[in-house]
């Protein structure tokens, strides 16, 4: 409830012969800005001595750091920003230990202490903002790693961890005239594909032939880097299905109830327009 920016602002009042009708008098200095209270982890504990006339924090430098995820992984041309979570639900997270005893989370966006260099040790796999921390992968016809080594810029001090980008892989989405499974099965509770509730298809469908994820040809597909970012497929063909085809399992395509009667959030949203 005290989190927020403080000022600090000095008043001394000396006594002086002559000084109004007291002899007191009141100086007041007014130092600005000085600190401000969090209630996260990027924020330093312990005993703390700020400069106001450098603006400064005193025995700021790092003397260790601990990469929380050794291993990351990434898709090609797609960006992992600090407290992110990588393609495997790792958590791409820094915690630094100060001088002064503190232990913080690393944030570049709000970082008054000695700063972190990150240097890949293989070019032309990825590259790092040095003002954010944020990773951004290239593009590969091929799954490659580089080691990258994070510095702490006046002690020293280093730790490293690996970054794998996943070459050659995309995800799929678009309709097609393929059925998920035969008449015969779609009633059974293995397969979560109820007919009872399918009210809206028409009898076209039971027309399809091609049955099964092994007739599904991606070509025929949309192809996308990160279907979590957007895709427009269009379909003017009754009866088709629209097949989604990832390189992760989906957990769930969308909750109607999210945010009223469940915890989950739905990892993307499948918005529908006439055409």
């Amino acid at each position: 409830m005290f989190c927020g920016i403080y000022k600090l602002i000095i008043q001394a009042i000396v006594y002086e012969p002559g000084w109004g009708r007291t002899d007191l008098h009141t100086y007041t200095m007014d130092y600005g800005e000085v600190i401000e209270l969090v209630d996260d982890n990027t924020g330093a504990s312990g005993d703390i001595t700020v400069d106001v006339d450098t603006d400064d924090m005193d025995n700021k430098n790092i003397v260790a750091i601990r990469i929380k995820t050794k291993d990351l992984a990434m898709y090609g041309d797609t960006k992992l920003n600090l407290g992110e979570k990588d393609i495997k639900d790792h958590k791409y997270s820094i915690e630094v230990d100060l001088e002064n005893g503190s232990t913080v989370e690393y944030s570049p966006s709000n970082w008054p202490y000695e700063s972190i260099e990150f240097t890949p040790t293989k070019s032309g796999v990825i590259e790092i903002d040095q003002n954010t921390g944020t990773i951004h992968s290239f593009e590969h016809d091929e799954t490659i790693s580089t080691t990258v080594v994070a510095t702490a810029k006046n002690n020293g001090v280093k730790a490293s961890f690996n970054v794998t980008v996943v070459g050659g892989d995309y995800d799929f989405i678009g309709y097609l005239p393929v059925r998920p499974f035969s008449k015969e099965m779609e009633d059974d509770y293995k397969y979560h594909f109820d007919r009872d509730d399918q009210g809206f298809e028409s009898d076209d469908q039971e027309n399809i032939t091609k049955v099964g994820v092994g007739f599904v040809d991606t070509n025929l597909l949309t192809k996308s880097k990160d279907l979590s970012k957007g895709v427009t497929v269009e379909n003017d063909i009754d009866g088709q299905y629209l097949w989604i085809v990832t390189r992760r399992p989906i957990q769930y395509a969308a909750n109607i109830n999210a945010g009223v009667n469940s915890n989950m959030i739905p990892t993307f949203t499948i918005p529908l327009t006439t055409p």
